[in-house]
């Protein structure tokens, strides 16, 4: 209802400031293949396989970070911990067959396998991908506008500067 509400002010930044494919290709991506086609998919399955079926998966490519921020666990780990590229093809493949078709890539910094999430992003182009990340390590590569690009990924850094400040080693926000 409030025209300045920080969910009017986030949609009207959507729309006045994304690329206009990008925002065709997500609605059809998130609207059609994972909510419409998705949903119905991933019901009948529930009932064949007599279980309960995600509507999204969330997966680590990797423990790796360019950061250090203050009580993130990313850097207790360091970049051991890494999903191959044919384990998360596998991921989603199989997510596919139940019906699933949006992911969420966390981490870690998960553009530290930006190649990978690339790549992975151009085979499955009839799924919605999200990154969190920090988003110091987005650059032409990534940026939408191709067809990778159209995956849609974002940073979730806080928005909020002080808090941002203080729990990340740049300054400001990325």
């Amino acid at each position: 209802q409030d025209p300045d509400s920080k969910w009017m002010q986030y949609v009207n930044r959507i729309l006045n400031e994304v690329d206009p494919h990008v925002i065709k290709m997500s609605a059809l991506d998130y609207g059609f293949e994972a909510a419409f086609c998705g949903k119905k998919e991933i019901n009948e399955m529930r009932v064949k396989h007599q279980c309960n079926i995600p509507w999204l998966i969330l997966m680590d490519p990797t423990s790796a970070c360019n950061l250090h921020c203050t009580g993130c666990w990313a850097a207790e780990y360091g970049n051991r911990l890494n999903l191959s590229f044919e384990d998360m093809d596998r991921i989603v493949t199989q997510g596919k067959e139940l019906g699933i078709y949006l992911y969420f890539f966390t981490g870690g910094e998960p553009l530290v396998r930006k190649d990978d999430i690339i790549r992975l992003c151009e085979k499955h182009d009839d799924c919605g991908f999200h990154a969190f990340t920090n988003g110091t390590l987005i650059d032409e590569k990534i940026l939408p506008g191709d067809e990778a690009g159209r995956q849609l990924l974002r940073s979730y850094q806080s928005g909020r500067l002080r808090r941002s400040e203080r729990l990340t080693p740049r300054q400001g926000r990325v």
